[in-house]
């Protein structure tokens, strides 16, 4: 009796095997065309049956791929219209917002396409602007932390992003912005840089994060 049960349990999982790659393979497929394929290529994927809400092995959606390679706007849009989770988050912790603010100081993605015109959508969508990952860090802290992304910043803090919340190492945005590396968040004599109300980001993060 057990002979046969091990023997249909073998059956079942050679049979399996090959349409779980398949699976897979579809999958990768989708995940590519949302990262580096075209608004039209990826709107014949959903129309196909590609799934918005699909997810690779770290957890990250196709919403996160199409925006980590800086990919169409358009494509962004396609996706969340079709049902793309933003509140998502992958095995770091992120969210869209957050993988978002990551892609600019890895160095992708801030030539492609309007940062802050996307992280509009991605809130008007419903991403949460304080949800933290799993160091406890929001984007805002993410953004402040490395790169230039003082428009950014500045939106976030429009949209009530909390400047005064802690992170698991209990800093605030400010406390990161002070360590950022390329220091092209503060004023300087010889950098010029982007302001609103004729104050530089860090000095905005510096007054939001005041008790």
């Amino acid at each position: 009796m057990k002979r046969h049960i091990f023997k249909s349990i073998f059956l079942v999982l050679v049979v399996l095997s090959p349409l779980t790659s398949h699976a897979q393979k579809k999958l990768e497929d989708f995940l590519n065309k949302c990262a580096y394929g075209t608004p039209a290529e990826v709107a014949t994927a959903l129309k196909a049956g590609a799934s918005p809400n699909a997810t690779d092995k770290d957890g990250n959606t196709p919403l996160m791929y199409a925006l980590e390679n800086g990919n169409n706007p358009k494509v962004f849009k396609l996706l969340i219209k079709a049902g793309a989770p933003v509140k998502t988050k992958n095995s770091d912790g992120n969210n869209v917002l957050m993988e978002m603010a990551k892609v600019f100081f890895m160095g992708r993605g801030t030539s492609t396409y309007d940062v802050v015109e996307s992280a509009k959508l991605f809130l008007e969508a419903g991403c949460a602007i304080d949800e933290v990952n799993k160091e406890g860090k929001t984007a805002l802290m993410l953004v402040a932390a490395h790169g230039d992304q003082s428009r950014l910043i500045f939106y976030l803090l429009r949209m009530n992003a909390d400047a005064k919340k802690k992170s698991k190492e209990g800093k605030t945005a400010f406390d990161y912005a002070k360590t950022n590396p390329t220091g092209f968040l503060k004023s300087t004599k010889t950098i010029p840089i982007y302001k609103e109300n004729n104050i530089d980001a860090y000095t905005a993060l510096k007054n939001a994060s005041n008790p």
